[in-house]
């Protein structure tokens, strides 16, 4: 019960602030942009300061020797490739319109990696089992946004919903300047030099990390809630639930599958089950992104990130029974 009640009180606390903040913003301010830009400081002070500093200590102390770490990025990708094909099968099988399919099928594929998982594998296996998650995550923003974005403007071309433009910056061009994905980069590099030159971390770093995961999580949760449409939910909530469903049941299995062909299992019991948590880790907010790029039906995206976000009252408290 200690274990992933600490896990479920900051998602749903984070959220929730953001929920009522914007609520209040809505009724009460007089300036309606003030709120949206609170919520992208918010996201650029986690992402860029609190998180980096967080990997850098996290990897300094990661035991070099444990397992094939150098793959533990293609079991990251290959989950979230599993969860487009899966996603694309189910359309194949009981299709929706347009709109709604494409973001049906990257929506089984985008997946909270960085903060919610990294909150979880924090909480449940602790900050040697964090430092395995921004390698676990390193190559994520190339299937994103060399993909899963270019095929939903793809698709929404082809169906009409945008128009054709000019020329575009190439996807992984894009990746490679982005800031986000270039500190991300170069914390996990610093932590690994000062891991393999055998530099002592500095004690008090482990109390530093114990405020500043929950810290960045929680800021991160209540700048998403902020975003939150409770209103729509009746009128998407069967595509939502099969979303839902489809990868809390199927996409766990495919990553552990892929992680155990791969060698994962022969005797590293802690990056085993940090590959396990990651399994059932909800759908990402980003998945909104394309949506309001492409036209397509965000109303959809964002309740089935609802669901997917409250399936942890069940996988969390399973989790950690499964893995004490």
């Amino acid at each position: 019960m200690n274990r992933f009640l600490p896990s479920l009180l900051t998602i749903f606390l984070g959220l929730g602030l953001g929920f009522l903040l914007s609520t209040l913003f809505r009724r009460y301010a007089k300036n309606q942009d003030t709120l949206p830009s609170l919520r992208i400081q918010l996201q650029k002070l986690c992402l860029l300061v609190l998180n980096p500093i967080a990997f850098i200590g996290a990897v300094w102390i990661l035991p070099i020797e444990r397992g094939p770490l150098i793959l533990l990025p293609l079991v990251c990708i290959f989950g979230q490739a599993s969860g487009f094909f899966i996603g694309y099968l189910s359309m194949r099988i009981k299709p929706l319109p347009p709109a709604q399919a494409i973001g049906f099928r990257t929506s089984c594929s985008f997946t909270n990696t960085g903060n919610m998982g990294g909150l979880i594998v924090y909480l449940l296996l602790g900050e040697v089992a964090f430092a395995l998650v921004p390698l676990y995550k390193l190559f994520e923003e190339f299937w994103c946004y060399g993909v899963l974005f270019p095929y939903a403007r793809q698709q929404a071309i082809k169906a009409g919903l945008i128009q054709e433009r000019g020329k575009q910056r190439h996807p992984l061009l894009r990746i490679a300047s982005d800031p986000f994905f270039l500190i991300v980069v170069c914390s996990i590099m610093l932590g690994l030099t000062f891991n393999l030159l055998d530099f002592e971390r500095p004690e008090v770093y482990a109390e530093i990390n114990s405020w500043l995961i929950p810290t960045s999580s929680f800021l991160l949760l209540a700048a998403i809630g902020t975003q939150i449409r409770i209103g729509r939910i009746p009128l998407y909530w069967k595509p939502a639930l099969a979303i839902s469903l489809l990868r809390m049941c199927l996409i766990p299995f495919c990553v552990l599958g892929f992680a155990l062909l791969l060698g994962f299992g022969s005797g590293d019991v802690l990056t085993l089950k940090t590959i396990a948590i990651m399994g059932i880790i909800p759908m990402a907010f980003i998945s909104l992104v394309p949506a309001s790029l492409y036209n397509l039906d965000s109303d959809l995206i964002s309740t089935a990130w609802l669901f997917t976000t409250g399936s942890l009252i069940v996988s969390v408290p399973l989790l950690s029974f499964l893995l004490a």
